[in-house]
């Protein structure tokens, strides 16, 4: 697991059951990617995840980064457990368990 089943136990409805791209996932995703992933960086850049399609079509590869840590990079703002864990079930619920299960 990602460690974040405590914080879900420890603050029960903090963290919505089927979060949605508009209400949920956008803020986090401005807060913390969207400094570089922007549609108008251009081509032969980061995947624009301003854009709720490529955001969908990236999750799995996303919250991948997210869990081992890599993104966001170096000094910039991590995620808070709560976000973590809001991306964490918007991702399973968007590719319905697919391919996403590592460590699952």
């Amino acid at each position: 697991g990602m460690g974040s089943s405590d914080f879900a136990t420890e603050y029960p409805g903090v963290v919505p059951e089927a979060p949605t791209f508009a209400n949920d996932i956008a803020p986090i995703l401005d807060q913390h990617c969207i400094s570089c992933h922007r549609t108008d960086e251009g081509p032969g850049h980061p995947p624009a995840l301003d854009v709720q399609a490529t955001a969908e079509a990236t999750a799995c590869a996303s919250w991948h980064e997210v869990t081992a840590g890599s993104m966001p990079p170096g000094a910039m703002d991590r995620l808070s457990a709560q976000d973590r864990l809001t991306f964490d079930r918007w991702v399973m619920n968007t590719l319905g368990n697919t391919d996403c299960g590592a460590g699952r």
